[in-house]
């Protein structure tokens, strides 16, 4: 039951999110051609390409998953803070300059730079989070920990290499935080991330900080015109297909508990 239930959810993101969703609705225009479903499909097709591609539907969409502020490293310390977990967040793989080996993809390199800020400035040491994309390829905990060591010098505390979803990563690192006796972790995830990390953040026994970065309140360069923000952007449609992905998480994390 819980492998269908993934393969329709599976299913049903490719068919929502874009480029998928307004991919569908293009195809259905020209099915049904002329007619008034074909037009309406295909304006819909259109005007959902539009809207996914500016900057303000991803300003939108950003500020609906950014309900936790910034934190800074002195504000954990004050809190008694006694780690820093990091959730992975995907892979690049085959680099042929790591002689073939793995390494963190950008979302998951924004992740550790963010934490290993936090790091140099409170001293907390570092958990990872984050199992095997597949059952042959490494944990992504261990290819974090690599990376961190090979290009920043730090060793990770622990690593916790089984889970392979949001829920999994804070289930099994609230059992890897009580093995090595601690209580309060700094949260560390994208901004637009974080409301569906905490939902999982359901240990009572231990205090989860969430502590994002990539906030959505960032203002408008200045000398950027205003009609820019209504420009399609290609990076603008990656974005949003990020957002609308946690948005459809989130909703069904809420739906399964």
């Amino acid at each position: 039951m819980i492998e269908l239930l993934d393969f329709l959810r599976q299913n049903l993101k490719l068919a929502i999110l874009p480029p998928g969703g307004i991919i569908l609705l293009l195809l259905l225009g020209h099915l049904f051609g002329r007619r008034f479903l074909g037009r309406l499909f295909s304006w819909s097709g259109l005007l959902a390409l539009y809207l996914f591609s500016i900057p303000v539907t991803s300003d939108w969409l950003g500020h609906q998953q950014t309900p936790y502020p910034a934190v800074s490293g002195e504000q954990l310390l004050a809190r008694d803070v006694q780690a820093i977990l990091v959730l992975t967040a995907g892979q690049e793989e085959h680099n042929p300059e790591l002689g073939g080996a793995a390494r963190p993809n950008a979302l998951g390199v924004q992740r550790l730079s963010h934490a290993l800020r936090l790091h140099r400035e409170t001293g907390l040491p570092i958990i990872l989070s984050g199992g095997a994309m597949r059952e042959e390829d490494q944990p992504l905990a261990l290819i974090y920990a690599n990376w961190l060591e090979q290009l920043a010098g730090v060793e990770v505390l622990a690593t916790e290499e089984r889970s392979h979803n949001t829920r999994e990563n804070l289930e099994f690192s609230a059992e890897l935080l009580r093995e090595q006796q601690i209580e309060r972790v700094a949260l560390v995830t994208h901004a637009f991330h974080m409301p569906r990390a905490m939902l999982s953040a359901t240990a009572d026994d231990l205090d989860f900080i969430p502590t994002p970065f990539g906030l959505a309140d960032k203002p408008q360069a200045a000398d950027d015109p205003p009609w820019l923000r209504w420009t399609p952007q290609s990076s603008t449609l990656a974005h949003n297909y990020l957002l609308l992905h946690e948005l459809l998480g989130t909703f069904w994390y809420r739906v399964n508990h």
